[in-house]
């Protein structure tokens, strides 16, 4: 993940958004992409540079990143194992229900 740095990255699921927080109202869902900060041993800090939404992913949030040939070296995919989730100012994370 070092190697993501600056990246822009589309995430796995695609976050939800409510209108005003966590009990509001859900909105469509926008595949958007995110841009990956500085990547340290806590985490990988993204953010969404049209609204200002960031979040520091802990480690045990990742699945995976996988690049994206068709679109360049700097942008790809980060697959998580939570659903993020946004509304207002905030962003919370919740975790994904896996079949058995």
């Amino acid at each position: 993940m070092k190697c993501s740095w600056k990246k822009m990255v589309r995430l796995r699921p695609i976050p939800r958004r409510f209108d005003g927080g966590p009990n509001g109202r859900e909105l469509p869902s926008l595949d958007r992409d995110w841009l990956i900060a500085q990547v340290t041993k806590d985490g990988v800090p993204i953010s969404l540079q049209e609204t200002g939404h960031g979040i520091t992913l802990n480690w045990d949030n990742i699945l995976e990143y996988s690049s994206d040939p068709v679109r360049g070296d700097r942008y790809g995919f980060l697959m998580l194992k939570v659903q993020l989730n946004m509304g207002n100012t905030r962003m919370w994370v919740e975790p994904l229900l896996r079949a058995s």
